[in-house]
């Protein structure tokens, strides 16, 4: 026998994983390698690509894992790098152990045999290019191109897509209460016959233009710079957690009493109710568009660049600009019941009206405080 070589043959991780997977790590989602090649190959492997980084992180065969009872297992998982050898059976094992430890698990496979762990994961995945049609349907999720970098932006963009849904409610139910606020304090300081500081129509066009609009663009806000730095959200938290409660009511009651101030004080100065209840409207308008900007930051309105979302940009334009032609038109007159302000006036209502969203968050600013 002549030996005349020796041929290896190498299957290199593709050379974007290392630093996805470093990113999911850093948004506190821990991977877990579950493979059927050799562990010393797993290990190997693991530790290249920086899934296993330190000793603590453990390397486990499948024929560990069938000595071990559920329980034994349920502790195992909790600083397991790497799982080698296993079978579909011990998949759908491992994913049960995971959410007995209450971790959200999603599973990755491709064949018939990995069925029941992507069923019983929270999140299944199938392979879209080698995956099978069992798996596929089994499956929550398809991954097209068949990487794991992919999930990872998939992560990221979920968070984004979260994190602007909130940014809508807050500004959205901000608005809400500053409208009913506004009518309130009247009912409430201006004693047995209260003037209605806002008209149906004018509450009515405030909720369509200079709200709505706005609040829909907040959709398109590129990602927070820390999102991939904050740990997973707990099964159990609410949308208002973190203060967004707190924030809603403050703002909006904010907003609401000064929209209520200008309404008094244009009244106090002699001015017909007609022209007090579109000095109130304006106020509330451009508080509202004021305030649309501190709602599009997770900290305040100084850290967030303020031409970062052209279509808000372009939004508030188009609500200050329709909400002038609602007030300086007569057929906005006629309608709304406005009359035109003087430009005195008009710039004092729409600097005032900065002043609730400026104020609180220099305060927030100063003190950190998570309820402003």
């Amino acid at each position: 026998m002549i030996l005349v070589g020796i041929h290896g043959i190498m299957d290199p991780p593709r050379p974007e994983v290392p630093d996805a997977i470093a990113e999911a790590q850093s948004a506190g989602v821990r991977v877990v390698m579950i493979t059927g090649d050799h562990a010393v190959t797993a290990k190997a492997i693991a530790e290249q690509i920086g899934i296993r980084r330190s000793e603590e992180q453990t390397v486990h065969t499948g024929a560990e894992l069938d000595e071990l009872t559920e329980e034994q297992l349920t502790e195992t998982v909790r600083h397991a790098a790497v799982f080698a050898r296993v079978t579909p059976e011990h998949k759908l094992r491992i994913v049960n152990a995971m959410q007995v430890n209450g971790e959200v698990a999603a599973m990755t496979g491709d064949g018939v045999n990995d069925a029941p762990a992507l069923r019983s994961a929270d999140i299944g995945v199938a392979m879209g290019i080698t995956g099978t049609s069992v798996a596929k349907d089994s499956a929550a999720l398809v991954l097209l191109d068949d990487n794991f970098s992919t999930i990872v932006t998939a992560v990221r963009e979920g968070r984004r897509i979260y994190d602007n849904l909130l940014k809508f409610i807050r500004q959205a139910l901000t608005a809400n209460v500053a409208e009913v606020s506004a009518i309130l304090f009247a009912f409430l300081l201006m004693g047995a016959d209260p003037l209605l500081t806002l008209t149906p129509l004018m509450i009515l066009w405030v909720n369509l233009i200079s709200d709505g609009v706005p609040a829909l663009t907040l959709g398109m806000e590129p990602a927070e710079e820390d999102i991939m730095k904050r740990k997973p959200r707990s099964r159990a938290e609410n949308i208002f957690t973190g203060g967004l409660g707190q924030r809603i009511i403050l703002r909006g009651l904010g907003l609401g009493f000064l929209t209520y101030w200008v309404f008094q004080r244009a009244l106090d100065g002699g001015l017909a109710i007609e022209y007090a209840q579109t000095a109130a409207f304006a106020t509330l308008i451009f508080a509202q568009l004021w305030h649309v900007f501190d709602a599009r930051a997770s900290t305040t309105i100084f850290r967030k660049n303020p031409l970062g979302n052209r279509a808000l940009l372009g939004a508030v334009a188009f609500s200050a600009g329709m909400s002038l032609l609602a007030i300086y038109t007569p057929p906005g007159n006629f309608v709304l019941g406005t009359e035109p302000l003087s430009l005195r006036h008009l710039l004092e209502v729409v600097t005032i009206a900065a002043l609730p969203t400026l104020g609180l968050s220099a305060v927030k600013e100063v003190f950190h405080f998570r309820f402003l």
